[in-house]
């Protein structure tokens, strides 16, 4: 398949799997956009405004997070329920366009929610620096844990197990780092532990991109991060069981 007819691909096999299902079951939209704002309020309720700047950040990566681990069990539905893979396998359409398709449908369910974040994170620093760091972030990470998800679901038994791994999946990697704290909080002995995931170099970068400090060189956070997503994106590219042996 040549380019255009790749992205065309892309965009309809997303369209299929988001678009028409939120026309036809809005509550799941609903339910997306609504978490990160439950988590904001609760924090804001607990805390008051001065951990604003850290709960806005961790509920964009949040929401991103939540888009990639939900291909675990969306994927792993079209595989076994649906058979929609099998198809896929003896179309044209390779493994890496359906991944982005997958990848596309979920960015789109959060969306919403991801604009609305990035408009009040850009509320603390208005300026092209932090635009561009909300962006690239959210690309990397959107990539990242998509990427991660797909790889996983292609070996996933049934579907139940698609979802509860997609919840286990958020909690290491949106809620045990320091994604919605500062990574100050963590005890010096568990500081390693706090660098291994993605999520805490993309909360570093964004956190300094509105002024507040990072204890890490932010080229360090750069590179740890486009690493995760390269190692990922191959992941999924080259070992994902992508026909039924």
């Amino acid at each position: 398949m040549n380019l255009l007819k790749t992205l065309r691909s892309i965009f309809i096999l997303a369209y299929m799997f988001s678009i028409l299902w939120i026309v036809r079951n809005l509550l799941s939209l609903i339910y997306l956009f609504f978490a990160p704002f439950t988590v904001l309020f609760l924090l804001y309720a607990l805390a008051g405004s001065e951990v604003l700047p850290y709960a806005l950040v961790g509920a964009y990566i949040m929401t991103l997070v939540q888009a990639g681990a939900a291909i675990i069990g969306d994927a792993a539905w079209h595989k076994l329920e649906l058979k929609f893979q099998d198809m896929m396998v003896a179309s044209p359409v390779s493994e890496t366009a359906y991944l982005l398709a997958e990848a596309l449908s979920e960015l789109l369910y959060s969306a919403p929610a991801l604009i609305i974040l990035l408009l009040l994170i850009l509320q603390f620093k208005l300026s092209v620096f932090t635009l561009f760091t909300l962006l690239a972030v959210a690309l990397l990470v959107w990539l990242s844990t998509s990427s991660l998800g797909f790889f996983i679901s292609t070996y996933i038994p049934n579907i139940r197990n698609g979802w509860q791994i997609s919840l286990l999946l958020g909690l290491f990697l949106a809620v045990l780092p320091p994604v919605f704290y500062p990574i100050e909080r963590v005890p010096e002995y568990l500081l390693w532990a706090a660098y291994l995931p993605p999520t805490t170099h993309a909360a570093l970068l964004l956190r300094d991109s509105i002024g507040l400090t990072s204890p890490l060189p932010l080229s360090y956070s750069w590179l740890i991060l486009i690493a995760y997503t390269l190692t990922f994106m191959a992941l999924a590219t080259y070992r994902a069981q992508w026909r039924e042996k």
